[in-house]
């Protein structure tokens, strides 16, 4: 454990970023340089990180990004965002990953997002270790397109005693290898379902509300290629 704990911080130790800001929209480019565990990567490099990790032993990374995000210090109905982030790593191997990229466009309380993002879903501590339940924070996102409204809505009605919010996505999980004993099928093309609600209760300035809510997520896909799954139930 002390051995980890060490590499951790010798990693961290060579690192440098330049973060600029042009208006409302944020610049941000960091180089890292260090020396890991050979066996894996240790854990707090790698929780809750999105699948921004760097690779084994010696290595150098590169991380850049640019985004820009609604205006909070307007009521405009409509306002629009991007977020790109990538990935290089330099070492025994090279490798790219694209963190982050997605459009957005905000429409009164409504949001429509498509491509990959950082998204926390659910009811949770985001510093903890564990992340999210539902939607783990150690891998890269999952390519979507998503209808929400992303966040609490007040119903004014109840004066502001009761809010809402919630989404509804479809994404692309890509080919998923499968073990079929007969040999027929070896990968699914697989996507993702995710649905979400969300209430809140008690008014905006309250020390005290209740919050409940589901989420529900399922892979599916390719069903008619499995023997198993095309035949009709008896």
């Amino acid at each position: 454990m002390k051995k980890i704990c060490f590499l951790s911080f010798l990693f961290i130790l060579f690192n440098a970023a330049i973060v600029a800001q042009e208006k409302d929209i944020n610049f941000n480019v960091e180089a890292t340089a260090g020396y890991i565990s050979s066996d894996y990567v240790p854990f707090w490099l790698r929780s809750n990180q999105f699948g921004s990790i760097p690779l084994e032993n010696a290595s150098m990374s590169f991380i850049g990004s640019v985004r820009k995000d609604y205006d909070t210090k307007s009521k405009k109905i409509f306002d629009w965002g991007v977020s790109l982030e990538g990935r290089a790593n330099i070492g025994s191997n090279s490798d790219f990953y694209l963190i982050e990229g997605y459009g957005k466009i905000r429409v009164s309380i409504f949001e429509m997002k498509a491509g990959r993002s950082k998204e926390i879903l659910g009811l949770c501590d985001s510093s903890l270790s564990t992340g999210a339940f539902s939607v783990s924070g150690n891998s890269l996102g999952i390519p979507k397109i998503e209808i929400s409204i992303p966040e609490f809505y007040s119903i004014p009605v109840f004066g502001k005693l009761f809010a809402f919010k919630g989404n509804y996505a479809h994404g692309w999980i890509g080919d998923l290898s499968v073990n079929m004993l007969d040999g027929s099928v070896d990968s699914l093309k697989t996507y993702l379902h995710q649905l979400s609600f969300y209430g809140r209760l008690g008014k905006p300035g309250w020390k005290l509300k209740l919050f409940g809510g589901i989420n529900h997520q399922v892979q599916w896909g390719s069903e008619a290629e499995v023997p198993v799954l095309s035949q009709p139930l008896k």
